[in-house]
């Protein structure tokens, strides 16, 4: 995770860049994160588990 400063490309911006690197504001700062992964639910497997 970064912080940015005063940076003028970076103001303001939040969002998602591919699935690499997310941008978010918190504190009146610009934070740089790498993207979280998110996991496939293997959903018939789950239900196969349940009955």
């Amino acid at each position: 995770m970064v912080k940015v400063g005063d940076n003028i490309v970076t103001t303001g911006l939040s969002g998602k860049l591919g699935n690499l690197i997310v941008f978010c504001n918190r504190g009146g700062k610009t934070i740089v994160a790498k993207a979280p992964k998110r996991n496939k639910p293997n959903g018939a497997k789950h239900r196969n588990n349940i009955v």
